[in-house]
């Protein structure tokens, strides 16, 4: 193993310190993160009946044939990821 030495010393010993717009990041300068927030809504009917909702059943607008809800724009790509809060 060698001996760490120079600049690569300094930074080793004395932490890498992370800089936004030229300032050194802090609890009040965070370090922003790339990311998306949006609010979205969609609605539906519910069908027609009074059978409760149980675990893993579709909240959906028909019981034989449901149509799925779409929300545009909710990542930054197409075909992005994320996930629905309440």
């Amino acid at each position: 193993m060698g001996i760490v030495t120079g600049y690569l010393s300094q930074l080793v010993s004395s932490g890498i310190k992370l800089l936004n717009n030229g300032t050194e990041v802090s609890s009040s300068n965070p370090l922003p993160v790339g990311g998306k927030s949006v609010q979205k809504s969609a609605s539906f009917t519910r069908p027609a009946d009074t059978t409760a909702y149980a675990a893993n059943d579709a909240v959906a607008n028909s019981t034989s044939a449901p149509a799925l809800l779409t929300f545009a724009n909710c990542a930054n790509a197409n075909g992005g990821q994320g996930y629905i809060v309440k």
